[in-house]
């Protein structure tokens, strides 16, 4: 009974220091240094062993699938908005060239005629007389990162968005908030837009004219636009088929 009793407490023993040892430094009050502070939250290790073991799927569709949503990553990344460029040129300049390079075509306030192409002849440095009035973005490869160019435009009257596969509901919330000045605004075959960012635009109250031809439509879809066109006074909405009482 006796000797039981003692491997017993022989036993506990070694359990508790086993359970000891496998505490960490930090569990244990030992010493840390300060460059503790820099040392990662969660170990690496398990990341690496996924990493190797995963199977490396080399099939033509994941393959090119990989390679366009790394070009959609770079195409976003070469959109973003840089500060130094619109301190150099000011923000209308600067967001005629962010146009233009892309193949989009811009007007300017004391110009009859549109802009277009790379070698447009635009000042490399802020001039003035070069107030952006018109922007037409139509079939330019155009993400929501590429929106910040269009900030601060206080005459910028007409925006045209027609095929921009890329423009939804946020890029509408942007716009709503951003271009209050806009009296034009051409949407078409904008498939990703619907009701919930057409709503947005009750904040452009000089709005008089709103393409929606080609973008796909609902009942909601139909009672906003009515809504829009009771909230602005003189907006026309082109392209929508009203609900029939």
């Amino acid at each position: 009974m006796r000797l039981s009793n003692f491997e017993s407490s022989v036993r506990g023993s070694e359990d508790n220091q086993l359970s000891g040892w496998r505490k960490s430094f930090k569990e244990r009050g030992e010493w840390t240094s300060k460059f503790e502070l820099f040392s990662p939250k969660t170990s690496s290790e398990g990341l690496i062993m996924r990493m190797i073991r995963a199977p490396i799927d080399l099939r033509p569709g994941v393959i090119k699938r990989w390679w366009k949503n790394k070009k959609e990553e770079y195409e976003m990344f070469e959109q973003s908005y840089i500060p130094d460029r619109h301190e150099i040129l000011g923000n209308d300049l600067a967001a005629a060239h962010f146009v233009m390079y892309r193949g989009g075509k811009v007007k300017f306030s004391n110009e009859n005629k549109w802009r277009a192409g790379k070698e447009h002849g635009l000042p490399n440095q802020k001039e003035p007389g070069y107030d952006l009035e018109a922007v037409d973005a139509s079939d330019v490869n155009l993400y929501y990162q590429g929106l910040f160019n269009f900030k601060d435009l206080k005459y910028l009257k007409s925006l045209r968005l027609r095929n921009c596969r890329h423009m939804d509901d946020w890029c509408l919330d942007y716009i709503s908030g951003e271009l209050g000045t806009l009296e034009e605004l051409d949407l078409q075959n904008c498939q990703n837009i619907t009701e919930r960012g057409l709503a947005c635009l009750y904040r452009l109250q000089h709005l008089r004219y709103l393409n929606v031809n080609g973008i796909p439509q609902n009942r909601s879809f139909e009672l906003t636009c009515l809504l829009l066109e009771e909230t602005i006074p003189g907006l026309t909405i082109e392209g929508v088929d009203y609900v029939k009482q």
